[in-house]
């Protein structure tokens, strides 16, 4: 026997039809200008260099990747899962490349509401012309310094899309997509938070009826939990749930890390660290990775001196960029300092240059 479906199912099931009909071009358009404009530079950028670093160790099943893809507002993690199912597809070299086909993923998501926004306004003209608006976005902007962003407000283009669905069932799906704006960047934690208090203040308001509020409660439960996923995944991989939130200096907010940030550290290095091997903390530690190879240094996330093998007797260094140092927000926060707070016996400053302090680590362990 048939089944009728309703009017709304029926548009919905035209609307998915003509989703995937204009994702694939859609994505690949995205992602050959994604490729373009990388090639455009002359150099990887640091924010590139910070994030192939990241999908790299991610792909080792390393630490370090799980660390750096929850333990900064910088980076948020979002673009980075994205990637991860390009990586097979590249060699380590190119992983920067599956960070683009990523947020192109990302951006090709919201294309087809975009489109149903424009079409509103100007007719079907507008709507064709969709896939236009973030292909000269990215030709405007650095994709690598704000792709976090135009991913964000990729996925409020999409929360917003499902507000406005007249299935119940659908409009609930927007709490994903809000929740989604905070895992994409900094901003989205600002957006989701305005949202969750609009639909308080609506709720306190005006009594909603039995299928509106049943709506705003699974939106709201949807973007809370996201909240949580994040907060429980500093938790485990970070030992504290508020650790991207340890100092006031968001590092997100500062897009301007100048494109060669660590020049001149291996000669102050060479100068002030008597030849002893470098220990640096932070994302930062991604940009001096030669330096480190070089020197078999070590790059941490959340440093403290148990952390280093215990069979390594050599002398080691702390690098930390000084607070004038622009790369000070990407590394270990305030809790660097030449006391560890895990440890009775302090690092011992040996020297400072106007963007460097260097402090001998204190490697004597007791006996077992």
């Amino acid at each position: 026997m048939s089944q009728t479906l309703s009017p709304g199912h029926a548009s919905w099931r035209a609307a998915l039809r003509a989703y995937a009909r204009e994702f694939v071009p859609a994505f690949m358009l995205l992602s050959l200008l994604l490729v373009w404009r990388q090639t455009q530079e002359p150099a990887a950028s640091p924010h590139e260099l910070i994030r192939t670093g990241i999908l790299r160790d991610l792909a080792a099943e390393l630490p370090n990747g799980r660390q750096a893809a929850v333990s900064s507002v910088a980076f948020m993690p979002l673009t980075l899962l994205a990637s991860l199912p390009f990586l097979p597809l590249l060699p380590p070299p190119a992983y920067g490349l599956a960070h683009l086909y990523g947020l192109a993923l990302l951006l090709t998501l919201s294309v087809h509401p975009l489109g149903l926004a424009l079409r509103r306004i100007g007719g079907e003209p507008f709507r064709a012309a969709a896939v236009l608006l973030p292909a000269a976005a990215l030709v405007g902007i650095d994709p690598a310094r704000h792709g976090d962003l135009m991913a964000c407000l990729s996925m409020l283009t999409l929360a917003l899309f499902f507000e406005r669905r007249p299935l119940p069932e659908v409009r609930a799906m927007a709490g994903i997509f809000w929740g989604l704006t905070l895992f994409a960047h900094a901003a989205g934690l600002l957006l989701l938070s305005l949202r969750l208090l609009f639909a308080l203040a609506r709720r306190v308001r005006t009594a909603p009826g039995a299928e509106d509020a049943a709506v705003h409660w699974v939106q709201s439960v949807c973007a809370a939990y996201m909240i949580l996923v994040y907060l429980f995944l500093n938790g485990m991989i970070m030992g504290n749930p508020l650790y991207p939130f340890r100092s006031p200096a968001f590092p997100a907010l500062l897009a301007d890390i100048p494109d060669h940030p660590a020049s001149g550290l291996a000669e102050d290095l060479a100068r002030h660290g008597g030849g002893a091997v470098p220990v640096v903390s932070g994302h930062w530690g991604y940009l001096i990775r030669p330096l480190l190879d070089a020197s078999e240094g070590y790059h941490f996330f959340d440093f403290h001196p148990d952390k280093l093998p215990p069979d390594d007797r050599r002398d080691f260094v702390l690098v930390v960029p000084r607070h004038t140092n622009p790369l000070r927000a990407l590394a270990d926060g305030p809790a660097v300092h030449p006391f560890s707070p895990r440890r009775s016996s302090p690092h011992l400053l040996l020297a400072q240059s106007p963007d460097w302090a260097f402090y001998l680590i204190d490697t004597e362990r007791p006996p077992p």
